[in-house]
């Protein structure tokens, strides 16, 4: 609206609502009689058209030093899946997985882990068809530091790390 808000009473659950084209057509199927400029009240409308919404998550990430950015997500936003394991006589290997959801580069995170924990990483698909990340595998077990780094440097929540102790 140019002009702002249209003037008149505020909108309540029995404010009657008149659908235009575009709306009469989203909120019935072709089936059934109401359509385009059917009258409805205004709490039958609202629950209607909530089913035919899809999601989305809107992350906004700002770190210090770095320009904020944004991505916009078909869904909720999944955890960040750090998990350590054995490999076998006094071996480990700790997986990070999920970064991309934070606007984080896994490269990039992998070099990061590199230079603070004098380690050696790699970074690879993750296995599956219908997964689409990256997976960053870390030689040694450093999941208490590196969900450490994670809260600390990267600014994420502990509440969207979620760990994982596969060692004995």
């Amino acid at each position: 609206l140019k002009d702002g808000p249209p003037a008149g009473p505020p909108a309540t659950p029995e404010t009657v609502v008149v659908l235009d084209q575009l709306l009469g057509k989203e909120i019935f199927n072709k089936k059934e009689e109401e359509g385009p400029g059917t009258e409805m009240l205004l709490r039958r409308l609202l629950p209607r058209l909530i089913k035919k919404l899809q999601l989305h998550t809107k992350v906004r990430v700002e770190r210090p030093g770095v320009a904020a950015e944004e991505t916009i997500l078909k869904r909720n936003v999944k955890p960040i899946h750090v998990q350590a394991e054995d490999r076998g006589s006094r071996k480990f290997i700790t997986r990070v997985s999920g970064l991309e959801d934070f606007c984080i580069d896994p490269a990039e995170f992998a070099s990061s882990l590199q230079r603070a924990f004098s380690t050696s990483t790699s970074v690879q698909r993750l296995p599956g068809k219908q997964e689409t990340g990256m997976e960053i595998h870390i030689q040694g077990n450093v999941l208490k530091e590196l969900t450490a780094m994670l809260q600390k440097n990267w600014g994420i929540p502990e509440m969207y790390i979620e760990v994982e102790n596969k060692t004995k």
